[in-house]
């Protein structure tokens, strides 16, 4: 077989969730052709398997090839799993710059710098991501205990509600209002991305 048959396998055994033979497939076609492609879905596969160490080494090439918002982004995620929040904030300063109005990677980007006690950097990236979109819960959460880490209780309040509620109870109440049955599991912080995740599997 060549790269492009073992590549289009891989793909068609993650459509069924078959992924070690995706894995198999993409290790062989890196062979024949190493790219950014393959190093990327490989990457992802790892990433899904909490093989974050591996997934970043992919990324990590990926970006060799081709530095790119997806590339950094991705590595970015397997640094916050991992903890290393001043790479991911490299790894998220470097997306954001290939695409400025992406509000999804301004509020991860939030998240990370309440993580990093940087709350009023937070702060400006939530309201620079509610330009393009408005209608995060995740976003006002974190401007809302950005604020709160900075002693502006009222502004908390306005941007979490008056009445107390988790941020697990919240999760929890859109999955009970939509039909899925969800486990949680912890991870270090907030965001728009992990939480995707978890609604989608």
């Amino acid at each position: 077989l060549n790269y492009e048959a073992y590549y289009c396998r891989s793909i068609a055994y993650q459509s069924k969730g078959e992924n070690n033979l995706a894995l198999a497939d993409l290790a062989k076609a890196i062979l024949i052709h190493p790219n950014y492609d393959a190093f990327i879905q490989r990457g992802q596969i790892l990433q899904k398997q909490n093989k974050f160490l591996l997934s970043i080494n992919d990324f990590s090439k990926a970006i060799e090839f081709k530095k790119s918002e997806e590339s950094y982004a991705l590595r970015s995620y397997s640094f916050i799993m991992l903890k290393e929040y001043e790479k991911a904030l490299f790894d998220l300063d470097s997306a954001i710059i290939f695409s400025p109005k992406n509000s999804k990677l301004l509020f991860d980007r939030a998240a990370l710098k309440i993580a990093l006690d940087k709350n009023r950097e937070a702060i400006s990236d939530v309201n620079a991501g509610m330009v393009f979109d408005k209608k995060s819960s995740t976003a006002y959460i974190n401007r809302g205990l950005a604020y709160k880490n900075i002693g502006k209780k009222d502004s908390a309040i306005v941007d979490i509600g008056g009445e107390a509620m988790s941020y697990k109870e919240l999760l929890l109440g859109y999955a009970s209002a939509v039909g899925l049955r969800r486990t949680l599991l912890p991870v270090p912080l907030f965001s728009p991305k992990l939480s995707s995740y978890w609604l989608t599997l």
